[in-house]
C-alpha cells in the first residue's frame, strides 16, 4: 500500500471478493526517518519448536505483552522463520497461523536463516524449496542490490532475480540492517556470500557510510559470527569501523546478541 504518512494511525479491513477475512485493524505507520524519537521493539529467532505448539504460544504471550505493555512498534526476526526445511505449510503452520493477530498490527522485519534456504535435496533427508517460499510468502524491504542477483528457483526450475535477501530500513533516528548471514560461498547454504568481494559486502559497505548520521545503528542475521573464519573477520571488521552498535543473531536455539 503506497500514500501513507509516516507517523500516522490508519484503520484497515482486509475483505476478499466482499468477504470479510479480519475485522477492523489499527495500525501506525512508521515515524519520519531521522527524527529524534524513542521507542521499543522486539528481537527474535528460531521457531524451531522442540516443545510443541506450548512453546510457541508462550513466545507468542512474550510478543503480545512486548506489544501491549511495552509499547514495542516492530519485530526484528533473525531467521529461521521455517521450523524445518522452508516448506509452504511450515510458514503457514507456525508462522501466519501463530502470529497472525500481530503482524495486523506491527510490521515484522524478517531475514532467512539456514532452515529457510536448505537447498532442494538436503543430506537426502528431506525435500526444500531453497528459499522459494520464505521470500514469495513473506513481505521483505525492497533492495534493488540484493533483487539484482540471480538465484536457483527449485520450484519453476529457472534462474530468478527479485529476492530481498538482504536489506535496511529506517526507524526514526535508527538504522536497521539485515544481512545474509547462513553462507560463506554462494551456493551452499545461503544465497550471497558475506565476505570482502562479495556483492552483499559491498552493499553493507556503501549502505553503512550514508548511515553514520543515524543515532543508533543495528545489524541482525541469522548465525552467528565464527572469528576464525576470515569473512567473519572482514564482515565484524566492516561493521565496528562504521560504528555499528548492536548486531542480534541467532541459530543456536535463543538470539545473541553481541555490543
Amino acid at each position: 500500500v503506497g500514500g501513507l504518512l509516516p507517523a500516522t494511525r490508519y484503520e484497515y479491513r482486509v475483505v476478499y471478493r466482499g468477504e470479510k477475512l479480519a475485522n477492523r485493524v489499527v495500525i501506525e505507520t512508521p515515524p519520519v526517518p531521522g527524527v529524534a524519537k524513542s521507542f521499543s521493539f522486539a528481537a527474535m529467532a528460531d521457531l524451531r519448536s522442540y516443545d510443541g505448539p506450548s512453546q510457541q504460544d508462550a513466545v507468542k504471550a512474550q510478543l503480545s505483552e512486548a506489544l501491549l505493555k511495552k509499547g514495542a512498534e516492530f519485530v526484528i526476526f533473525a531467521g529461521d522463520v521455517s521450523n524445518e526445511s522452508g516448506t509452504s505449510s511450515e510458514y503457514y503452520q507456525h508462522y501466519f497461523k501463530v502470529y497472525d493477530e500481530l503482524q495486523r498490527m506491527i510490521p515484522f522485519y524478517p531475514i532467512q536463516g539456514n532452515h529457510d534456504l536448505y537447498p532442494a535435496k538436503f543430506l537426502n533427508l528431506f525435500e526444500s524449496s531453497n528459499g522459494y517460499y520464505f521470500f514469495n510468502l513473506l513481505t521483505l524491504p525492497h533492495n534493488p542490490a540484493a533483487e539484482a542477483i540471480e538465484h536457483w528457483d527449485p520450484v519453476q526450475k529457472k534462474n530468478v532475480k527479485g529476492y530481498s535477501s538482504f536489506y535496511s530500513f529506517d526507524w526514526a533516528s535508527t538504522h536497521f540492517v539485515a544481512l545474509d548471514h547462513t553462507s560463506i560461498e554462494p551456493g551452499t547454504l545461503g544465497f550471497e556470500s558475506y565476505g570482502k568481494d562479495s556483492a552483499q559486502y559491498a552493499w553493507l559497505e556503501a549502505d553503512l557510510k550514508k548511515a553514520q548520521g543515524a543515532r543508533w545503528r543495528i545489524a541482525y542475521f541469522h548465525n552467528p559470527p565464527v572469528m576464525n573464519q576470515a569473512p567473519d573477520i572482514e564482515l565484524m571488521q566492516l561493521m565496528a569501523d562504521h560504528n555499528v552498535d548492536l548486531i542480534v543473531a541467532g541459530h543456536i536455539e535463543s538470539p545473541s546478541l553481541h555490543l
